[in-house]
């Protein structure tokens, strides 16, 4: 078997499919089967190692991605698996091997270096998490999960994810970092209420805490990123919320200029190669002045918002 060091350098080099070559290089078959209540589990001998990971209907690609990722993480570190635990059972274990196993499944899936390339602004919002998701392949869980493990290094001073269902919480990570039942439920629904704005809650000691919210309607399932940073730095409005800022007042109701906008923008992102965002932002307004003219994009924040935009593609 590779050793940890090897796999992770190998994980990082193949982003964003380091679970996939690893599965090569390591010679390990992959069977996908229904198991019930159970996400995966590994068997190895000698001659090879089996992974099985459980394949249904809704099976989400995904979460089939995250328990993949876990089970050769239980492989290369030479931890048994547990047959017949499911998602929440790995994130809520307070087993110190199965913490261990969780952290290096999240490094092969979604490297430190990726994540402090795309996270560089504070407060993490949810447009964020799930940009990294989408770059990652990974769930918005999977991205906020990242988030709260290397929050120290993204400037964040504490973070934590709360995963909640109907009946309520369902699990938190990390376990040390834990949040009252009453007050989590005032977090989500502030959220909520606040999405797609992050809603932010003044501690009274110097400190703010920050709660970005990311639903899943298909399955029901709500994911909170909750994070306490000094009131000064949670007070920051990140280029995604002005973005978002921006729209409600440029769009408003008017979904004809909100989707002609998304048309104009597309194809200008089609066209960037080679060229620095002060011409990419001439360009756009050399094609579609005139047919923005009588609308709110001729003015000082449709300026704004399609500078932010481009910049979003440097």
């Amino acid at each position: 078997m590779i050793s940890a060091e090897d796999a992770i350098v190998i994980a990082r080099d193949a982003f964003p499919e380091g679970p996939e070559v690893l599965v090569e290089r390591l010679n390990v078959h992959v069977e996908y089967r229904p198991l019930g209540g159970c996400d995966g589990f590994c068997v190895a001998s000698r001659e090879r190692a089996v992974i099985f990971l459980n394949k249904t209907d809704v099976s989400s690609a995904k979460r089939l991605r995250f328990t993949l990722a876990h089970e050769l993480a239980h492989l290369i570190l030479g931890i048994p698996s547990i047959v017949g635990e499911n998602l929440t059972d790995m994130l809520s274990s307070d087993d110190a091997d199965e913490r261990r196993v969780n952290e290096f499944a999240a490094e092969l899936l979604v490297p430190a270096s990726v994540v402090t390339t795309l996270i560089t602004e504070i407060p993490v919002v949810a447009q964020s998490l799930v940009r990294l998701a989408k770059k990652a392949n990974v769930s918005d869980v999977s991205a906020a999960l990242r988030v709260a493990d290397l929050a120290d290094g993204l400037g964040l001073s504490r973070a934590s994810v709360i995963h909640f269902d109907r009946s309520g919480i369902r699990w938190q990570w990390p376990r040390t970092e834990r949040v009252l039942s009453a007050k989590a439920a005032m977090l989500l629904n502030r959220a909520l209420e606040s999405a797609p704005h992050a809603f932010r809650f003044d501690e009274g000691d110097g400190t703010t805490t920050v709660a970005a919210v990311i639903e899943n309607g298909f399955f029901d399932t709500a994911t909170l990123l909750v994070q306490r940073l000094p009131s000064d730095k949670a007070q920051n409005v990140t280029s995604d919320e002005r973005r978002k800022q921006l729209e409600e007042y440029l769009f408003g109701d008017d979904e004809q200029l909100s989707r002609s906008m998304s048309g104009y923008i597309g194809a200008l992102k089609n066209r960037i190669t080679c060229r620095t965002a002060e011409e990419v932002e001439a360009d756009f307004w050399k094609r579609y002045q005139q047919t923005l003219d009588s609308t709110r994009m001729n003015s000082a924040e449709g300026r704004e918002y399609i500078r932010l935009r481009i910049s979003q593609w440097y």
